[in-house]
């Protein structure tokens, strides 16, 4: 089977020095002189396989077998995969994991996303000063309520390494 060929939004202008092909996406795994910066870097995810799911008894579900936040805007970490609560009827997955994505489940409340928009992560030294231009929200703050309101077209989390942090949220 010929896998189909896609291309990220986005282009840093570097130089790749090491590339992999990740169905069907070329993934830039290296830069040439990324060593020579000290970070923070800005991160190309998506390729990364991502998901919606709807349904409106969200709450009594768990889908690809992962417990949905109880409150907007929380999210759980649950080994490679991400589940975030976007609204009283929708989550978001995301496989941020190391190998490969799980399959695309054939329920009709999935929705695959990974095509329809780009993915970035801040990740090294210096990050929270980065994000603190970026949003009035203190992204790094356990203890932060989430947000008012259902889903936004850009969601920014500061994720810990395990379970449900209830700081997600968009802006």
């Amino acid at each position: 089977m010929r896998l189909p060929f896609r291309r990220s939004p986005v282009n840093f202008g570097g130089t790749p020095a090491e590339t992999e092909l990740r169905d069907g996406w070329t993934v830039v795994l290296r830069y040439r002189d990324e060593d020579d910066h000290p970070g923070p870097w800005l991160v190309d995810l998506s390729h990364r396989r991502r998901w919606d799911f709807q349904n409106r008894h969200l709450a009594a579900q768990t889908p690809m077998d992962l417990p949905v936040p109880s409150e907007y805007g929380q999210v759980g970490i649950h080994g490679p995969l991400v589940i975030n609560r976007m609204n009283r009827t929708q989550v978001a997955i995301w496989h941020l994991g190391r190998g490969p994505s799980p399959p695309t489940p054939q329920a009709t409340s999935f929705t695959e996303t990974t095509d329809g928009h780009c993915m970035l992560a801040f990740a090294g030294p210096g990050v929270p000063q980065v994000l603190e231009h970026l949003t009035p929200l203190d992204l790094f703050d356990p203890a932060r309520a989430p947000p008012p309101g259902g889903k936004k077209q850009t969601e920014r989390h500061a994720l810990p390494r395990e379970g449900t942090w209830g700081g997600g949220g968009g802006l």
